[in-house]
């Protein structure tokens, strides 16, 4: 009943979608990824919350990834990647798989990732984003904790 209102509460954040928060490195925690079309392009989000304590806890960061989608498109959808794609050498830092077709997401669920988080300052045209709009995602994924 308890873990049902903490959910719940963060489900009405109205910064949840895209938080703003200070540069620097973060331990996060997976939640969930999706596959879906971003800018006409086959993108893999992957979906974290910070466990910093601190004014940040348990706020949503997502890193993006270009990928192959497999199948339906949406919530946990399949996807494959090449070994040269940044999602094959990110992920085979924090997780252990041969080949770019079969990556466990769900293995995440066990590990602490640590991850360098951005602001994005600027759209897909390279227009200046005003700071009020402004937001973080993931820029790159640099380990586990251990």
């Amino acid at each position: 009943m308890t873990l049902k209102l903490i959910d719940s509460t963060f489900d009405n954040d109205p910064d949840e979608d895209k938080p703003l928060l200070p540069e620097g490195e973060y331990r996060l925690a997976y939640q969930y990824h999706f596959t879906r079309k971003i800018h006409k392009a086959m993108k893999l989000e992957v979906c974290f919350r910070v466990i910093d304590q601190g004014p940040y806890f348990m706020k949503k960061v997502s890193r993006y990834y270009n990928v192959q989608h497999k199948g339906k498109m949406g919530k946990n959808g399949k996807f494959s990647c090449g070994k040269t794609t940044a999602a094959f050498r990110e992920l085979s830092n924090v997780l252990v798989f041969n080949r770019g077709d079969r990556i466990p997401l769900t293995l995440l669920k066990n590990v602490i990732v640590i991850a360098e988080v951005s602001t994005v300052a600027k759209d897909n045209r390279q227009q200046s984003i005003h700071p009020q709009a402004q937001y973080s995602v993931v820029r790159k994924i640099t380990g586990k904790e251990r």
